[in-house]
């Protein structure tokens, strides 16, 4: 930027003018990118929330790969009747049970992602540098897919390695040659970039961390017991359907096996209507509410 003078005054009368250096390059959406990469992998919480989620993920995997390969060893416990065979794809399902704690963990990153400024009031300079609040909003949740998508295939890649040393009816090569273990392991995945979309548009919605990650648990965990409970104590058709199309259902509903399972989609759809809901809601707070 250029700062000219008009001559023949004096400093004190001298108004300044301030013209566009046209050289300079203007606001753009990689650099916003870049800016929300920084500032996600310089929280603490990023690192600790992702250590976490690979850990059990990788625990988790590990003892129910071994659990079903000791009952398939014992043929007192009817395994293939149980559990439908030991096949790759039971191994498999058993591996991505792990998920339910990732989906969690990185949602609560998302909701962290986008309160940590409101809480610190880094926000103010945030708008300062980016006054396009959708262009912000957006930038963020690039960073936060990107981030969580980085983590979740790790920790299914590293719990999918654990799980082979235990269990025989899975190899390293599984999830490319078993159309069902690729989808289980998919719908795992996808489940969890859900939930961290999911988190983050309540973090926008709320501005509050505890209140984004409590209304998150409910939705992960709370709601669908109160419905199974209710299901099994009225019996009611209604609470059938609301107990099917609940926010952990249709997560789970993504990883099941079988190319024939109608509710894989029918499950894809509404992950995405259930995402798409606090997601849409939060950019409108975001872009419309004061700071």
């Amino acid at each position: 930027m250029n700062v000219n003078i008009a001559q023949g005054t004096s400093p004190e009368q001298a108004q300044p003018r301030f013209d566009t250096d046209p050289s300079l390059s203007g606001l753009s959406f990689f650099g916003v990118l870049r800016s929300e990469f920084a500032k996600l992998l310089a929280l603490r919480t990023t690192f600790w929330l992702s250590l976490i989620s690979v850990g059990l993920f990788v625990l988790i995997g590990g003892a129910a790969a071994a659990s079903l390969q000791a009952l398939s060893a014992d043929d007192g416990f009817g395994v293939d009747e149980a559990f439908g065979g030991m096949s790759a794809s039971t191994v498999a399902s058993g591996v991505a049970s792990g998920g339910l704690f990732a989906m969690l963990l990185l949602g609560a990153l998302g909701v962290i992602a986008m309160t940590t400024e409101f809480t610190s009031g880094a926000v103010r300079s945030s708008l300062a540098a980016v006054p396009r609040r959708g262009m912000l909003y957006l930038a963020k949740a690039v960073a936060v897919f990107v981030v969580v998508a980085a983590v979740a295939v790790i920790a299914m890649l590293f719990a999918h390695v654990v799980a082979v040393m235990f269990a025989d009816a899975l190899s390293l090569g599984s999830p490319f040659t078993d159309s069902d273990v690729a989808q289980i392991y998919g719908g795992t995945v996808a489940g969890i970039l859900s939930c961290a979309l999911f988190g983050l548009g309540l973090g926008a919605l709320l501005r509050s961390s505890a209140g984004g990650i409590v209304l998150l648990t409910v939705m992960l965990f709370v709601v669908q017991m109160v419905l199974a409970i209710l299901w099994q104590t009225a019996g009611q058709d209604w609470l059938e359907v609301l107990l099917e199309y609940e926010y952990n259902s249709v997560l789970m509903s993504l990883s099941l096996p079988g190319d024939s399972n109608p509710s894989s989609s029918v499950g894809a759809v509404a992950t995405v209507i259930w995402t798409a809901v606090p997601f849409g809601l939060g950019w409108l707070a975001f872009a419309k509410r004061d700071v």
